[in-house]
């Protein structure tokens, strides 16, 4: 009985030991080269990625409204308030000149900074929902219910 044991416990540690051997090729593999998007190279790439998104998005939302005459002032209104943001409204802050501060200049400095970016976001979104609004009493029953359903946040999937 205990040769039958030991035995299939050896043969049960020399099963394992082969798949952790097997799996130590594969981590040895280099690390696949990533596309430009995952990379980010530079924030102008990404921001027109994004940019082509929200148009693609924003156009598929207009073609299913299917709007008439009399509503597309407002759909051009609400459009040019909707749009992502070119560039930033705030000044960023470069690391040369946080070199040249002391630890609490540097704080009062990011801190500044940081209520500049939250103001302005603050102020975009403030636009946004005030179009939004307008734009959506523009709409009939059947169009808001569409809408309703178009606007809702994607979920964010992970790759």
């Amino acid at each position: 009985m205990k040769n039958k044991l030991s035995l299939r416990c050896l043969s049960a540690i020399a099963v394992c030991s082969l798949l952790n051997l097997s799996t130590l090729s594969v981590n040895a593999q280099p690390m696949p080269q990533f596309n430009d998007m995952m990379q980010r190279p530079s924030n102008s790439k990404w921001h027109e990625h994004m940019l082509s998104q929200w148009e693609k998005h924003h156009q598929n939302v207009k073609a299913k409204l299917r709007l008439t005459p009399t509503q597309e002032p407002a759909w051009q209104a609400f459009s040019a308030a909707v749009r992502p943001l070119e560039k930033p409204e705030f000044e960023l802050i470069k690391r040369e000149d946080l070199e040249k501060l002391n630890t609490p200049e540097r704080i009062e400095k990011m801190t500044a900074a940081h209520e500049a970016r939250e103001q302005a976001m603050e102020a975009h979104l403030k636009q946004m929902s005030e179009a939004t609004l307008v734009f959506y009493n523009q709409l009939t029953p059947e169009q808001q219910k569409v809408f309703d359903a178009e606007s809702l946040p994607r979920p964010f999937h992970r790759r």
